[in-house]
């Protein structure tokens, strides 16, 4: 891979990150977890349904089981009564016969509508169907069917979607108890900058907190990841490499904070570049102009990721490329045969909202602006600075401003809410 010189942009940027991982990573190692495990997992295999549900015709409502074709009759007798968990009698109901029946029971043989508890009188054994229209009766009324969810052989899920509640709901509807997931991606995760202070130490002149390392460290685990904690790096080039080759053979991706400029002491693109390859470094977008990707190790290469060290551009890079590369690296999407429509299927829906402010100068770099939305519109936060994170936590979501485009009042963007960067 060669640096370029000029900017590039992000579409072009998120596709080569992509079209190298997807020539140079292998899927990760899969195992069988229990199912309460499975939240926040990658399914790896595609899971078949071994039954139908519902496993059996059952009514939908409190009430009576009866025939269609009898519905006009004046009376019917009540010949028996089912409650959700037992099982149907082997006697079919003859006609002009009713049977008693709750929400969930299995219905009896004969029977193919449920006539609902309040539109009918009983009496010693007598069933009048008194508000009821005989026409509302028909077959399947108030029942559902055998296999009216899924049909036994379907394919309920498929190898790389993302385990979320609803999920191992669904598993457990089939009987699943156990699910085959992809392992954990295992995240090494740095820090750069001699001025960095761990939080709980005094600052002196020069020095500021480490926000990014708890930004990011929570971030990545909320998000499925293991996180090797390599701390903060020294600004020397013997520092940077060495922690680098470590990192190289104990992570599966390693991302860090700064260190990626051109400055005397930005160190972390030079030991990459002798250690392994670098792909790019300066992107056409706003914040997070100075992100690298590239490869570490000679043989056994893992993917890099290093993107700017302030805390505002550190927050839109991760969901803007992180998160993108570490769903492909969880085996996200496996199932698509094409990586273009794997990395759209990975890369989150936006919303098309209308502005809330205008802008008259275009800028040549595509700006994510940390907003939200009030009376319909997009907002902006007021500071925008790289450096901030009290925009991240303000915002409901990004909106994007197109490189090249001014933007008007009422104006529709694309905005994505933060909440879909973590079902992407």
């Amino acid at each position: 891979m060669q640096i370029q010189d000029e900017l590039t942009s992000v579409d072009d940027a998120l596709r080569a990150m992509i079209t190298l991982v997807a020539a140079q990573c292998t899927n990760p190692a899969q195992h069988t977890v229990p199912l309460l495990e499975g939240r926040g997992r990658v399914l790896a295999v595609p899971v078949h349904a071994s039954i139908d549900v519902p496993p059996f015709a059952n009514s939908a409502v409190d009430g009576y089981a009866l025939r269609s074709a009898d519905s006009s009759l004046s009376s019917l007798t009540v010949t028996g009564r089912i409650a959700a968990g037992d099982a149907a009698p082997a006697t079919a109901l003859q006609a002009g016969e009713a049977m008693r029946l709750f929400t969930g029971a299995p219905l009896p043989p004969g029977a193919d509508c449920v006539a609902m508890q309040e539109d009918v009188d009983v009496e010693d054994a007598v069933l009048r169907l008194t508000r009821v229209n005989p026409a509302s009766l028909r077959s399947g009324s108030n029942v559902r069917p055998r296999a009216q969810d899924i049909a036994s052989g379907d394919v309920v899920l498929d190898a790389g979607q993302l385990l979320q509640p609803r999920h191992l709901g669904l598993l457990a509807s089939i009987g699943e108890h156990c699910v085959t997931v992809f392992e954990r991606l295992n995240v090494g995760l740095l820090s750069t900058g001699d001025e960095l202070v761990e939080p709980g130490w005094p600052l002196q002149l020069g020095q500021i907190y480490n926000s990014n390392r708890y930004l990011l460290t929570s971030w990545l685990q909320s998000v499925g990841c293991n996180v090797i904690d390599y701390g903060i790096i020294a600004d020397t080039p013997e520092a940077s490499i060495n922690c680098l080759e470590r990192a190289s053979r104990e992570a599966d991706l390693v991302i860090s904070t700064g260190g990626m400029s051109v400055g005397e002491e930005d160190h972390i693109k030079t030991a990459v570049e002798q250690i392994g390859e670098l792909g790019f470094w300066k992107i056409r977008m706003k914040p997070g102009k100075p992100l690298a990707f590239g490869t570490l190790g000679k043989h056994r290469k893992i993917p890099f990721l290093g993107i700017p060290g302030n805390p505002g551009a550190a927050f839109v890079s991760s969901l803007v490329f992180a998160r993108p590369l570490i769903s492909w690296l969880q085996g996200r999407g496996v199932n698509e045969a094409s990586t273009e429509k794997r990395l759209q299927m990975l890369r989150p829906r936006p919303e098309r909202m209308p502005a809330g402010f205008a802008r008259d100068k275009p800028s040549i770099r595509r700006d994510f602006l940390r907003a939200r939305i009030e009376d319909g519109r997009i907002v902006p936060f007021q500071n925008q600075s790289s450096g901030m994170l009290m925009s991240a936590c303000w915002a409901e979501g990004l909106a994007v401003v197109p490189e090249h485009e001014s933007v008007s009042e009422g104006q529709l963007l694309d905005f994505y809410r933060l909440g879909s960067f973590d079902d992407s």
